[in-house]
């Protein structure tokens, strides 16, 4: 399972990527490829593979966090908080249940943050 802060802009843009870096004060990552591309990037992605953190990563409070306090920087290059999405990119056997804690619901949804899901089965029968 992935957990993926991605921050989208609307020209691509290798200023307003760095810009976002510095705001938040971390550097994008992306599970899927060893460099994330910063040429001339339009999305921001702050990706986690909880298989290689542990099976409870909090994102929902971890990306909030990242993102506290910021909006209004955020803002200032040109960052609406419509544009920013916390995704979970999940592969299942079987069946595939998620489940979520209300007040982090709410955190999300006080702050216009969207939550995205993205499953697919991974094809292998039972």
């Amino acid at each position: 399972m992935i957990h993926s802060l991605r921050i989208w802009f609307n020209s691509p843009s290798r200023e307003v990527y760095d810009s976002i870096t510095q705001v938040l004060g971390v550097e994008p990552q992306s599970v899927f490829s060893k460099e994330v591309d910063r040429d001339i990037p339009s999305v921001w992605m702050y990706e986690v593979d909880v298989s290689a953190v542990n099976d409870h990563y909090d994102y929902i409070n971890k990306f909030c966090d990242l993102l506290d306090g910021r909006y209004d920087q955020l803002k200032e290059i040109g960052i609406e908080k419509n544009q920013i999405s916390i995704w979970t990119l999940y592969g299942y056997e079987g069946q595939c249940n998620i489940e979520y804690d209300p007040k982090d619901l709410k955190r999300l949804g006080d702050n216009g943050v969207k939550l995205c899901f993205s499953c697919w089965d991974n094809g292998y029968d039972n």
